[in-house]
């Protein structure tokens, strides 16, 4: 009896030993995941916010008859066009949006894995392939982190082209209203 009771003792030393042996890969990955976890929080609210201001904008670009009637043909063409060219931003933010809220469900999905790696490494034990579900969830952040970086890059430069189409619209439009008192 014993010896059974010391080699279960044994198993269990060596088993958490094992175990403890990826406490500083999970606790970097835990640390890295939350911080990128922030970044693609952040950027989700750009994009709601990006989307809002787009809308407001957009909302001030409609024609009525009585500003077509001030317009000559060529300003009338260039307006007409940067309200097409506007809803092609509006188009870039909502694909946009949907790639990334799409990969939150994802990320939200594999934070299952991470969190079954730390609760494994406080039980001490933890399932299957330690090593693997580390460098997949690392893969993860890595790949995380540069898809933010493209994202924030198109979120900016469609917001600032989308600005500058309306700044020219709202010029040509304000040169042919009148003044109001």
């Amino acid at each position: 009896m014993k010896k059974v009771f010391l080699s279960l003792v044994l198993v269990s030393f060596f088993a958490c030993n094992n175990v403890a042996q990826y406490a500083e890969a999970i606790g970097t990955l835990s640390s890295d995941w939350e911080s990128t976890t922030q970044l693609v929080t952040a950027l989700t609210g750009k994009i709601s916010g990006a989307q809002e201001m787009l809308s407001g904008l957009q909302g001030q670009m409609n024609l009525t008859d009585e500003v077509k009637g001030l317009l000559s043909e060529d300003q009338l063409g260039l307006v007409t066009q940067y309200i097409t060219q506007f809803g092609g931003f509006n188009d870039v933010i909502g694909n946009l949006s949907s790639e990334v809220f799409g990969f939150v469900g994802n990320w939200q999905e594999k934070a299952k894995d991470l969190e079954a790696l730390t609760s494994g490494l406080e039980a001490g034990k933890i399932e299957g392939d330690i090593q693997a579900k580390i460098a997949g969830l690392s893969t993860m952040v890595t790949e995380a982190k540069g898809k933010v970086a493209g994202w924030e890059e198109t979120l900016s430069g469609t917001t600032s082209k989308a600005q500058s189409v309306f700044g020219q619209f709202k010029s040509i439009i304000d040169a042919v209203m009148p003044a109001s008192e």
